[in-house]
């Protein structure tokens, strides 16, 4: 499965194969995340659902929401990698499958 995302290294494709996960940047190299050296992945939302900010001057507090943003994620080695899809969801389901028949096989 591959879905165009947005990562570290700006936007390109995220692909799951039985080996590991690509991200394929437009510019850049290629991230290779091995599935036997990934310590967990999933979906989740980044972000933070409020801002404050107060003046002085006409002491007038404003809030200001900014939506969380759905994202998949791997831990490998000491990093976690975010990426940004529209199929966040489908994409770690996929991984899971992938995963799991790897587990099988063994």
């Amino acid at each position: 499965m591959s879905v165009e995302a947005w990562g570290d290294a700006g936007y390109g494709f995220l692909s799951v194969t039985k080996e590991s996960i690509y991200f394929v940047p437009s510019k850049g190299s290629v991230f290779y995340l091995p599935h036997h050296e990934t310590s967990t992945y999933g979906y989740d939302f980044i972000g933070t659902a409020k801002d404050s900010t107060f003046s002085m001057i006409s002491e007038l507090k404003c809030r200001s929401r900014r939506p969380k943003i759905p994202v998949f994620y791997v831990d490998f080695t000491d990093h976690r990698f975010y990426f940004q899809s529209n199929k966040n969801k489908q994409f770690y389901h996929e991984v899971e499958l992938v995963n799991r028949a790897a587990v099988q096989h063994f």
